[in-house]
């Protein structure tokens, strides 16, 4: 049985909401002047194209990963 958190989809969405949640406390600590702060859809936004940054990212490591096993076993 695999472990909960070896799911891509789970590690995404972790990630989501764990930015999503750091955004939000920022944007509520450190009150300014801009309105889109306290904006949820700005906000959502922000963390979707931070996820799909971290997705890319994980997808491009484990594919050069799996390719250096490979190379290393032959």
């Amino acid at each position: 049985m695999k472990r909960i958190l070896s799911s891509f989809r789970v590690r995404c969405v972790l990630a989501f909401f764990i930015i999503l949640s750091l955004r939000v406390a920022w944007c509520r600590l450190i009150p300014s002047d801009d309105p889109e702060g306290s904006n949820l859809l700005v906000n959502v936004v922000f963390a979707l194209i931070l996820t799909g940054m971290y997705a890319v990212a994980d997808y491009i490591v484990t594919k050069k990963v799996k390719r250096h096993k490979k190379a290393n076993q032959r």
